[in-house]
């Protein structure tokens, strides 16, 4: 700086500025000002205010406090290259991704969630795990992948429901206190099997069974080819035989049912009618062995009954 001792100085210059050898600026009256330099850097104690600022590169660091940009939720940044935060990243607002856009792990940039038009994609370690669509649904595993499994928990049971990607399996449940219940019909192309089977209400059907061979009742309807059918009941709404067993050989073909009767507490075999039920008895047997039938009983071999017992009934022959 100019020497000004001896010097004149009017009041005009009073605002000059000295900046000392430590890099501290003072006006000219000798009062410091928030304001120092440090070789080419600048350092401001202050605010710096600008209507805007245009600069060729940007390195902001900041030792301690926070940063705002903008005053207003209208105002827009944009940033061109790469945000980094050792911390996290909020927002009172939204968060936009573009169209194909992700959201990815930064040490395995094959797992992330990645933004569709009208999808939502997640992937871990290159493997597609799910898909969420608009107008299709959720997908898991698109790509069939043999170890991308599925599986819900309970409170109870790891696997309540649980589909082996591989096996091409779905599994119910591995604890015993797991129950899964259907308030519709269960159906298959394939075998059912099961460690156990209850099965509860009226009109179960089994094979080529069908609801139009049903009546009311309880029962458990096992259909064959042709027609032919096997009919469990608990109670003929058309009789008093409590337990009963249906048999027809084809649609057409003659019927059968062997079951109990209540009333008599006895064994029989009749011929049979679905919907009507089972016919009068042909061959009963009691609860304290007592045979009757309708008609004749034959053997290969002997027949031995008390004598008194020997009868014979409707025209039949012994």
């Amino acid at each position: 700086m100019a020497d000004f001792t001896g010097q004149n100085i009017q009041d005009t210059y009073q605002s000059l500025l000295q900046v000392s050898s430590s890099g501290q600026v003072t006006d000219g009256t000798g009062s410091i000002l928030p304001i120092k330099f440090n070789g080419p850097d600048l350092i401001v104690s202050g605010a710096i205010r600008a209507q805007s600022y245009i600069i060729s590169q940007s390195i902001l660091n900041i030792s301690s406090g926070s940063t705002a940009f903008g005053d207003t939720v209208d105002d827009s940044h944009t940033f061109i290259g790469t945000i980094t935060a050792s911390g996290n990243i909020k927002t009172g607002g939204n968060f936009y991704v573009s169209q194909l856009g992700k959201i990815l792990n930064t040490s395995q940039n094959n797992t992330f969630i990645q933004f569709n038009e009208g999808q939502i994609l997640a992937q871990t370690a290159g493997n597609e795990q799910v898909r969420f669509t608009s107008g299709v649904g959720t997908v898991f595993n698109e790509s069939g992948i043999v170890s991308n499994d599925f599986r819900v928990e309970s409170k109870d049971d790891q696997h309540t429901f649980y589909i082996d990607s591989g096996l091409n399996s779905i599994e119910l449940g591995r604890n015993t206190t797991t129950h899964v219940t259907a308030s519709g019909n269960i159906s298959s192309s394939g075998n059912l099997s099961s460690s156990g089977l209850y099965v509860e209400g009226e009109g179960n059907f089994i094979g080529n069974a069908t609801e139009n061979e049903s009546y009311t009742g309880t029962q458990l309807a096992v259909g064959g080819a042709s027609g032919a059918n096997i009919k469990i009941y608990s109670q003929h709404p058309s009789t008093n035989r409590d337990v009963g067993l249906h048999m027809s050989a084809s649609s057409n073909g003659q019927e059968y049912s062997i079951g109990l009767v209540r009333d008599r507490n006895t064994f029989f075999i009749s011929p049979s009618d679905v919907l009507t039920g089972p016919e009068s008895s042909v061959f009963e047997i009691d609860a304290v062995g007592n045979i009757t039938a309708s008609l004749n009983i034959s053997a290969s071999g002997t027949i031995t009954a008390a004598s008194s017992n020997i009868v014979t009934i409707d025209g039949g022959s012994w």
